[in-house]
């Protein structure tokens, strides 16, 4: 009977970082090809107020910046910094699996966003 009560501490414990591991918010990186054909790493940081930023070439400065709700599986994305999808709408199906997140278009009228093969499914990984 003393196990229960040990049980229920370490389960009320731990809850929480299970919960945080499956949350969106944090930095994640993706490989892509720039249009020149060079391989390139980029990253795109989720903030807790619903702002994004992606790092091209993860260089260390954000050249898109917008803001992202949740509903669900689905994230809806809106561009708010000067580029050609400042105000378009994005949405995508996404899952989170293990260190990963897994994106699939559902609608994007922006062409650099949903890139140029749009069918393929995009991953991403949680930067340490």
């Amino acid at each position: 009977m003393k196990t229960l009560p040990f049980l229920v501490l370490t389960f009320l414990f731990c809850c929480p970082f299970l919960i945080s591991a499956q949350s969106i918010v944090g930095s994640w990186s993706w490989d892509a090809t720039t249009p020149d054909g060079k391989a390139a790493k980029n990253m795109l940081t989720f903030q807790k107020d619903g702002v994004y930023k992606v790092d091209l070439g993860m260089n260390g400065s954000y050249e898109i910046e917008g803001s992202y709700t949740l509903e669900n599986d689905q994230i809806t994305i809106v561009d708010t910094s000067e580029g050609p999808c400042k105000g378009v709408k994005g949405v995508y199906n996404m899952k989170i699996e293990d260190n990963q997140i897994v994106t699939t278009l559902v609608s994007d009228d922006c062409l650099p966003r949903k890139g140029n093969d749009p069918d393929t499914p995009m991953i991403m990984t949680r930067v340490q």
